[in-house]
């Protein structure tokens, strides 16, 4: 039994190696492609799923269905055209539902309607002879309006020897949101997703889209943050020492009551600062925390063009006085 089925084996390989096999094999493929061709001219039912999208619906409507992303056809043609149907990249069909649209109501597309549409879609030979769903109904609601904020999200580093000339901000300040007035209440404003701006040289514009919002649409997707940044230079001012917090029988005096602030300032800024854009606090409050008769004082920039402050000396002695 054995030797009956090696005698086989060697016969197989005998024959897969002769010419015999060459012709058997280039007649079969033929055949294949044949037979394939063939079919390809006969007319033949296949199941086709049509990518659909819907359009024309303004922002401020909510549609309250899950729409379908897709229509299930059973199509009849030949099967040259159903294979590009199977193979081919298709658009998605758009469903236009632009109309008068109320504060409530539903939308009722017909099967004749997405027929008549599905047919201007497919080839003229195509036949449907089914679609599911058959019918597409859409409720929707009007939504409410208002005006919001927004507020941007940035990491952002200049390079070495330049500094922000102002308050990054973004351009516009407000958008129109649509939502559901529950919502609009409670909606004080919209965040960009976080702009990472590193090593910056020059005054920057940059896309800064917004952060989604469940259930909010926004009249643009996207807002134009504007950093200024300029090179800067140090710069030297007498400022005169603040005093906060302190009761209306009590005077403070500081010794000196004038001190040297050093400090980072753009170069397009430089003429124009002032010791009035720089405060010298004396907290009155810190006077309990401290008992060797020195505070420290704090600087605080009212110029954006202003940064790294340095006063000189850092801390005062002081003297307190009954009115």
């Amino acid at each position: 039994m054995k030797q009956f089925f090696i005698n086989i084996f060697l016969e197989f390989k005998a024959f897969l190696f002769s010419k015999n096999a060459l012709t058997f094999f280039v007649f079969l493929i033929i055949s294949v492609i044949a037979w394939f061709l063939n079919a390809l001219d006969k007319e033949q039912n296949a199941v086709f799923r049509l990518p659909v999208s819907f359009v024309g619906v303004p922002k401020n409507i909510l549609v309250t269905d899950s729409l379908p992303a897709f229509l299930t056809l059973n199509i009849r043609d030949n099967g040259r055209q159903l294979f590009k149907y199977r193979h081919d990249v298709h658009q998605p069909m758009a469903i236009d539902l632009t109309r008068t649209f109320y504060e409530k109501g539903e939308i009722v597309i017909t099967a004749d309607q997405l027929r008549g549409q599905i047919m201007r879609y497919l080839q003229p030979t195509t036949t449907v002879e089914q679609i599911h769903p058959d019918t597409i109904a859409v409720d929707y609601e009007k939504l409410s309006t208002a005006k919001v904020r927004v507020i941007p999200d940035f990491d952002i580093e200049t390079a070495n020897q330049y500094m922000l000339s102002t308050t990054p901000v973004v351009e516009p300040s407000e958008i129109t949101v649509f939502a559901p007035k529950y919502i609009l209440d409670t909606l004080q404003f919209i965040k960009t997703q976080k702009v990472t701006l590193h090593e910056l040289k020059a005054t920057t514009a940059a896309k800064a889209m917004l952060k989604p919002e469940r259930q909010v649409r926004f009249s643009t997707d996207n807002v134009t943050l504007h950093v200024g940044v300029e090179m800067f230079t140090e710069k030297t001012l007498q400022v005169a020492v603040t005093i906060i917090n302190c009761p209306n029988n009590v005077m403070i005096k500081t010794f000196p009551s004038i001190v040297t602030a050093t400090f980072n300032v753009g170069t397009d800024s430089y003429n124009k600062v002032k010791s009035s854009d720089i405060q010298v606090i004396f907290d009155y409050r810190n006077i309990r925390a401290n008992n060797n008769g020195k505070i420290t004082l704090r600087a605080q920039a009212l110029a954006p063009y202003i940064t790294n402050i340095q006063l000189n000396p850092a801390n005062v002695e002081f003297v307190i006085e009954k009115r």
